[in-house]
């Protein structure tokens, strides 16, 4: 890379704050020059609001995530569903993926240096209930991989009920 008016070179540093700046500058270039609304069109969930500018163009005011990630209750409610810090606590668990099978069950696919104790199992258990808003059931499985989907992307929730199909 070089200085452009200059030619000399440039050294670059990675640092957290360079890496923040990528991405905000990143972000404002897909906001500000690219018609968001293609992004929006394969399944992701924003709210659009007026520009605090001034400017007439719509613009994000939040973004929420996928349709691929909404949880439905068996009530037919739906919500995010995150899982951000779900782990806490858990410092044996180094991958999971919550797999929603049946109208009131629940599978927590595991990679985890040991099994669950049937405490901690529990415990994780009234979390993920919580966390739904529901009172599912759970178990769980331990795996050495969990693979990524078709597209190469890793999902913390799959829903396979029929409901979702």
């Amino acid at each position: 890379m070089t200085s452009g008016s200059t030619g000399r070179p440039l050294k670059t540093l990675k640092s957290s704050l360079a890496e923040m700046m990528w991405q905000a500058l990143t972000l404002r270039e897909i906001l500000w020059h690219r018609d968001f609304r293609k992004k929006l069109a394969i399944g992701d969930f924003a709210e659009v609001g007026s520009c605090p500018c001034g400017r007439t163009l719509p613009a994000l005011t939040r973004i929420m995530g996928r349709t691929r990630a909404m949880g439905t209750l068996p009530n037919g409610d739906q919500f995010y569903a995150s899982f951000q810090d779900l782990l806490t606590g858990f410092d044996m668990i180094r991958q999971f993926q919550v797999v929603r099978r049946a109208s009131e069950a629940l599978e927590m696919k595991l990679v985890a240096t040991r099994n669950l104790y049937p405490a901690e199992a529990e415990r994780l258990s009234k979390i993920l209930q919580k966390r739904f808003r529901h009172p599912f059931s759970v178990s769980f499985s331990y795996h050495d991989k969990i693979p990524r989907g078709a597209g190469g992307k890793f999902e913390d929730y799959k829903d396979e009920t029929e409901s979702a199909s």
